[in-house]
């Protein structure tokens, strides 16, 4: 028998960040003001940007951190404004919103917050333009100005297409696709835009076995998923998942309820989150999340359930934007006092692999986007029996891990190689010391996981 001992067995499986607990935290409103909501979230989930409004409908865009919390966007307020509001922020802090300007000549500007606020130029021939979202790297901002549009940093507009009703929604996170649509007749449309090496407009179709009308509202970071609304069979809005394999899918409503819309996704497409309502909006909704194999669940019950926090009088009206590890969700509720309170949640992920703890088969060893295991995988799960392989030592499904399960081990070790059950735990393609150490913790503790799949014994 050969033993192949790695350098270093165990130690290239073990995150190293630290653990972050689960936690929801109201955001409050600007000072004299009575209600908030939060529009966006940065890439890394640290800023968050949004509306606060005060008794007389007057709006102001906010930024929060945790350090500073809630502070004005404006702090030096353009000439003859009105209103304010900021819709999305880069990784790097840059925000982009719009701001009525009472005239004359009476006009909706876009807006770029850096340092200063920056005024981004109208299409030729209109005096409305908003800017609604900006890619991670703070380069391409999307929005519309008699069209679909987006600005290179500040400067003129490029037309990507549509009529004057037409704007974008979502941006990659490099600036190379923008997800959108136009809402005017004879039905709303569902566009992507490529404008690499020059500018393709993609039409996203309709929900199978639906009916015409639809708008995309974001897109993942690599630009090859969007989510957004479309119309069902019952006439009424479901919100949708498309990819180029897939196309437009609907991905449900939570239960009796007649009407949902898709708000963000996460930058691997996986996590999905936007609202829910039993009428024909989302003014009196609930938020959702949704993932594939959990499909869509109500935002609060998940929070409350699954991560054990508190939500004690709260209703969770919408969820607008999520990081882009989907770890991070922004949106807007109504609070315990009954007034409108934006609000961020942010979900524990106990070994730092990008998943969160209540969607992780293997919840204390990476196995996620961000650290897979050693042969790339992710979720890998030889025997489908939704406990990751990395803590998976039940070899024969009895429940625990006991001498059976070492004598079928052993088999494999010996062979050097996976014989189907799953003695390939680090999934590097063999049966080695390291799998040897993974399978010896789960010995010790006389059980598979923990998995969220899975109750604990």
């Amino acid at each position: 028998m050969i033993f192949r001992f790695g350098i270093a067995p165990l130690l290239l499986m073990v995150a190293q960040a630290a653990i972050a607990a689960s936690s929801f935290t109201p955001l409050g409103a600007l000072s004299g003001d009575n209600d908030s909501w939060a529009r966006g979230v940065s890439p890394d989930g640290t800023i968050v940007v949004g509306t606060s409004r005060d008794g007389f409908a007057v709006h102001r865009g906010f930024q929060w951190t945790p350090s500073a919390g809630m502070t004005p966007v404006f702090t030096d307020i353009l000439a003859n404004t009105v209103d304010q509001e900021a819709f999305d922020v880069s990784l790097d802090g840059k925000i982009v919103g719009s701001s009525v300007q009472a005239g004359p000549p009476s006009e909706v500007r876009a807006f770029l917050r850096v340092s200063i606020t920056e005024i981004l130029p109208h299409r030729a021939g209109t005096l409305f333009s908003v800017a609604s979202t900006i890619s991670a790297d703070g380069t391409r901002i999307g929005g519309s100005s008699a069209g679909a549009v987006y600005w290179p940093g500040n400067a003129s507009p490029v037309f990507l297409g549509g009529t004057n009703s037409a704007g974008v929604q979502g941006v990659s996170a490099d600036g190379a696709f923008f997800a959108g649509g136009q809402t005017d007749n004879p039905a709303p449309k569902a566009f992507r835009w490529k404008v690499s090496p020059s500018i393709t407009q993609l039409d996203l179709g309709d929900l199978s076995g639906g009916q015409a009308g639809d708008l995309a509202l974001s897109i993942s970071d690599d630009g090859a998923t969007v989510v957004g609304w479309g119309t069902a069979s019952d006439g009424n809005a479901e919100a949708f998942r498309w990819d180029l394999a897939g196309g437009m899918v609907g991905i449900g409503r939570l239960p009796a309820h007649t009407y949902s819309e898709a708000h963000a996704v996460a930058s691997d497409g996986g996590t999905i989150v936007g609202c829910s309502a039993p009428t024909i909006s989302c003014l009196s909704s609930n938020a959702f999340i949704w993932d594939a194999r959990n499909g869509i669940r109500d935002l609060k019950t998940e929070l409350e359930q699954v991560y054990g926090l508190s939500l004690t009088g709260w209703t969770l009206r919408g969820a607008t934007d999520l990081s882009s590890n989907g770890l991070t969700i922004v949106g807007a509720g109504v609070n315990p006092a009954g007034l409108r309170e934006a609000w961020v949640a942010k979900l524990n992920d106990e070994e730092s692999d990008g998943l969160p703890d209540g969607n992780d088969n293997c919840i204390e060893k990476p196995n996620g986007p961000t650290i897979p295991d050693l042969g790339g995988n992710i979720q890998f799960d030889t025997d489908i029996d939704d406990y990751g392989n990395m803590c998976d030592c039940d070899f024969n499904e009895s429940s625990g891990c006991d001498i059976q399960d070492f004598n079928l081990f052993l088999v494999d070790f010996q062979a050097a190689a996976d014989s189907g059950i799953g003695s390939d735990m680090n999934g590097d393609g063999s049966v080695g010391i390291q799998d040897y150490n993974l399978f010896l913790e789960g010995f010790q503790e006389g059980k598979p996981g923990p998995s969220s799949f899975h109750s604990v014994p």
